[in-house]
């Protein structure tokens, strides 16, 4: 599968007239920056991210308030070229640029946007980052993402050492689709049997979702009860509040599908999922332990599949991980990409050890390597 940004240009490369690199710094000014631009720059690529949405990295503005949010743009004529999303996150002197939103979720395998006529531009808007930021540790991403393609042809970019994991990602339909559904007719004849009333419901307006995700909250607590590993999703009051401030402004987009399982009028399985152009992502699912309903999690996982299909998606985003895919994911065939944290910077040794004598020993030892394999 072809990732890279879909092509309009034969080359990929033109060069653009009167190319203007802007910073934007400022969770204000960075809001307001996020604007229909950004969205048009984020259909454009191969797989458009919504966790990379306006919408969503403004929601991500202040969930780290010692953090500085920061874009970095490349326009040329008024027209968006090339976006980054960083913040900046100080710990003593040393300045670290990082994703916007943090490692990891919230925003989901996260990557520079280009247009596909100017993919060189990804270079210079990490070469910008390099002047704002002592070190830069961007990821996890894609390796062979826009991203990871330009730190891999820039000898100052150094790549952390070892896998962290994969991206797994599906074109639909996708190539066990049909397989899935003849299981999954075969399990809900068998309940039928049982006297197992089983109903799917697919949510997709605004005055559905917002209760249907109260439930997902519920089973998605009880599906990881007794644990310590439970995700922020439904783990305490101020991520829920956040994800169902955010949920519910993208649902009013026509954004959000919320696929809902019963068994005897009870949620047994559930998927929150989100679209964005021709892109769709697999974001949290939740089984009702000890379901009456065998493989509740496939069935839900069909139903999610057709309604992004149904919205016009084209490719799905199942998230990461490590490993072989398991159970609902495995069950659609996805591909995997490589992901990995990225590292850069663009000070002097001189000056890192200035900036880091009050640091223990092993984080200057750390940084000093960084520096040394960087030149």
């Amino acid at each position: 599968m072809n990732l890279q940004p879909i092509q309009t240009d034969s080359s990929g490369c033109k060069a653009p007239a009167a190319l203007e690199i802007r910073v934007i710094t400022g969770s204000k000014a960075v809001s307001s920056s996020l604007d229909e631009r950004w969205d048009e720059l984020l259909l454009k690529q191969s797989v458009p991210n919504p966790t990379s949405s306006a919408a969503w990295l403004r929601a991500t503005i202040g969930l780290d308030s010692t953090a500085t949010p920061l874009l970095i743009t490349a326009e040329s004529e008024g027209k968006l070229l090339g976006a980054g999303a960083f913040e900046l996150k100080k710990k003593g002197f040393i300045r670290t640029a990082r994703w916007l939103g943090g490692s990891g979720r919230p925003t989901i395998t996260p990557d520079i946007l280009v247009d596909p006529s100017h993919r060189n531009i990804a270079s210079k808007i990490i070469g910008r980052l390099e002047r704002e930021a002592d070190l830069i540790s961007l990821g996890p991403s894609r390796i062979e993402g826009v991203a990871g393609q330009c730190f891999s042809d820039r000898k100052s970019i150094i790549p952390e050492e070892g896998l962290v994991e994969e991206a797994w990602i599906v074109e639909l339909p996708a190539p066990k689709i049909e397989k899935l559904k003849k299981k999954n007719a075969s399990r809900l004849r068998r309940a039928h049997r049982e006297g197992v009333k089983t109903v799917v419901h697919t949510h997709s307006d605004v005055d559905s979702i917002a209760p249907a995700l109260e439930r997902l909250f519920l089973l998605h607590l009880r599906r990881w009860e007794g644990r310590n590993d439970v995700s922020r999703f439904s783990k305490t009051p101020f991520y829920r509040s956040w994800t169902r401030s955010l949920v519910m402004e993208l649902a009013g987009l026509q954004r959000v599908r919320i696929i809902e399982v019963t068994v005897d009028e009870q949620p047994a399985a559930m998927v929150l999922g989100f679209l964005f152009g021709r892109g769709a992502l697999y974001h949290t699912p939740a089984v009702e332990p000890d379901c009456r309903l065998k493989s509740a999690g496939h069935i839900a996982m069909q139903a999610w599949v057709e309604a992004a299909m149904e919205a016009g998606a084209e490719v799905m985003n199942l998230g990461r991980g490590s490993g072989e895919p398991q159970g609902p994911k495995a069950a659609l065939g996805p591909e995997k990409y490589p992901c990995d944290f990225f590292k850069s910077s663009g000070k002097a040794v001189f000056e890192l050890a200035l900036a880091t004598q009050k640091r223990s020993l092993r984080l200057k030892q750390a940084l000093f390597n960084v520096y040394r394999r960087s030149y």
